[in-house]
């Protein structure tokens, strides 16, 4: 895992893989295994831009990257905004790419169809 940082704890290093990192390198080898070790991953921020992965991943027009990532589309925080105030169907939208839009809007049918419909919140 070459996008490993380490984090020191009091019982040591620990490895920690970067999702963001493995996009903004378009390492899709590297994103799938964190995802898979760590599905919550998902929703890591990036810093400078304050998207998701799930956004950055939107915003970089790759959709093998989102199809990996909506595999836990129950773990997606929906109602993220980056910096700029856009969320993740927004950023689909402005990226041009018609599947990343269809997979992002599929997404949000399946795991939050109250922000697509305008629905209230479930409890």
């Amino acid at each position: 895992m070459k996008n490993a940082r380490k984090t020191k704890t009091e019982k040591g290093f620990v490895r920690k893989s970067s999702l963001v990192k493995a996009i903004l390198d378009s390492n899709f080898q590297e994103a799938v295994e964190i995802i898979g070790n760590n599905p919550q991953s998902v929703n890591e921020i990036h810093t400078s831009s304050g998207m998701s992965a799930t956004m950055l991943a939107a915003y970089g027009r790759l959709p093998a990257y989102l199809e990996e990532i909506f595999r836990y589309g129950y773990l997606v925080d929906f109602t993220h905004r980056d910096k700029l105030g856009f969320d993740l169907h927004e950023i689909a939208v402005e990226s041009l790419e018609p599947e990343v839009l269809r997979l992002v809007v599929e997404a949000y049918n399946v795991h939050a169809p109250h922000i697509i419909n305008n629905w209230p919140e479930p409890n």
